[in-house]
């Protein structure tokens, strides 16, 4: 049951009436399910927002994020708006959640840290977002067990967390093994992605690919990785034949070094992908986003990256 106060002495409950009368509402609220299985759709706790400039109420959901979000343009609204359709496409209408992986390498002092970490409260809430971490032991000059990094999980919450986009998604953590075995070992050109690609394929709902990772030491990497090349081609063949997939790459952070070494390079050369460059607060494009390229690539978005408020 949801309960209303209308302000003594104000038409608020005349608007109010006025908007049950012009929309159905049937459909938007149910019981919470006392069942945690895999397939409950629970409802997150929020709500109910009145805007007297358009005469709308409308169900809030937390939204710490709102500062990085409007300045792309997409409003606490549309947000809003967006996940209640999912939730109802879920619980009424036996649609299938997305599944999103997000690929990473780890961090920058420890490459162990690349999964997703859903226990923290602040960024998921376990009941509504499913999340699944890939545990396979790594190789780096011998196999190493998987930890839950920072990043991973701050970009496993933009994407479907309490305060992402869109809580009712699937969350996958993979771990890119740059270094692995076969692509160190072997005297053939190897991608070393061909692993998680094959894991990555197999899952059955699995329709995005996030990858907001890179080439380090862009100052040293050779000059053919600025053309289009193996790792582009690579690519490109697996978007032609997983045509239902989206791969999503970022553009990379080298937007401040010399001219040839802040263009995209090696993965991001793939041209049946969607390339993310990175804006600030005010939607400009961020001084560090990596920008051009050798080919007609270049990045297709922007997005905020620019001291993104967690």
């Amino acid at each position: 049951m949801v309960s209303l106060f209308f302000k003594k002495n104000s038409n608020d409950q005349e608007k109010f009436d006025h908007f049950l009368e012009k929309y159905d509402l049937s459909g938007d609220f149910y019981m919470k399910e006392n069942n945690q299985a895999v397939e409950t759709v629970e409802q997150s706790s929020a709500q109910f927002n009145y805007d007297p400039k358009t005469n709308r109420v409308w169900e809030k959901f937390l939204n710490r994020y709102n500062s990085n979000f409007e300045s792309n343009g997409y409003t606490d609204y549309e947000r809003s708006q967006a996940i209640v359709y999912t939730r109802n496409q879920l619980k009424y209408n036996n649609e299938k959640r997305i599944g999103v992986a997000v690929l990473e390498v780890g961090e920058r002092e420890n490459d162990s840290k690349a999964l997703i970490d859903a226990i923290v409260p602040y960024y998921f809430d376990p009941k509504i977002t499913n999340v699944r971490n890939r545990w396979d032991l790594f190789w780096r000059d011998g196999f190493r067990s998987l930890q839950y990094g920072n990043h991973s999980t701050k970009v496993g919450s933009i994407i479907s967390g309490t305060n992402g986009v869109n809580l009712y998604h699937d969350l996958y953590g993979v771990k890119y093994n740059a270094f692995d075995f076969n692509a160190v070992h072997s005297g053939t050109a190897y991608s070393g992605l061909e692993n998680e690609i094959d894991y990555i394929k197999r899952l059955n709902n699995l329709k995005i690919v996030n990858n907001s990772w890179g080439v380090r030491n862009s100052n040293s990497i050779p000059e053919a990785w600025y053309s289009y090349n193996f790792y582009s081609r690579y690519i490109d063949l697996v978007t032609a034949n997983e045509r239902e997939m989206i791969y999503v790459f970022s553009a990379g952070n080298n937007g401040n070094l010399a001219q040839k070494f802040k263009k995209l390079s090696r993965y991001q050369l793939a041209y049946n992908t969607i390339v993310v460059g990175s804006n600030d607060y005010n939607g400009k494009k961020s001084s560090l986003s990596s920008i051009g390229s050798y080919n007609t690539n270049v990045p297709l978005i922007l997005a905020n990256g620019s001291n993104y408020s967690y």
